[in-house]
């Protein structure tokens, strides 16, 4: 499935080439920022239906870029897309990626994923 943005809202399109043609534009840049320790965020609206299983679309994505590391977040809506860009901004601020690395974020992550995945098993 293809999408657009309409007022910051996904639109659905059939059409792959008003699709591509609309892509090209910078309307699909939802922030992007660099740092002053060479950081790269941005967040981007995919404009391609990524799909978990029984889930709603992830169109939109942040990825933050530091020397050969990358991270990546993707989410369903404008407004989480933000709050995610949000959010990587204040750890590259916080915690700097010179003292543990997008590896170490990852692994924090990844604890509170399976800390969310057993609580809704039990």
């Amino acid at each position: 499935m293809y999408y657009i943005l309409k007022d910051k809202k996904p639109v659905e399109v059939e059409d792959v080439i008003k699709w591509s043609k609309w892509f090209e534009g910078k309307e699909r840049i939802v922030r992007q920022d660099t740092l002053e320790n060479k950081v790269f965020v941005s967040t981007v609206f995919l404009g391609i239906g990524l799909m978990l299983e029984g889930g709603k679309p992830l169109l939109f994505e942040t990825m933050i870029f530091w020397n050969k590391e990358v991270y990546q977040e993707r989410y369903n809506t404008w407004d989480e897309a933000v709050e995610g860009h949000e959010a990587a901004l204040r750890f590259v601020g916080k915690v700097g990626l010179e003292k543990k690395g997008i590896i170490g974020w990852l692994l924090e992550k990844l604890k509170r994923f399976i800390g969310y995945c057993m609580e809704r098993l039990t």
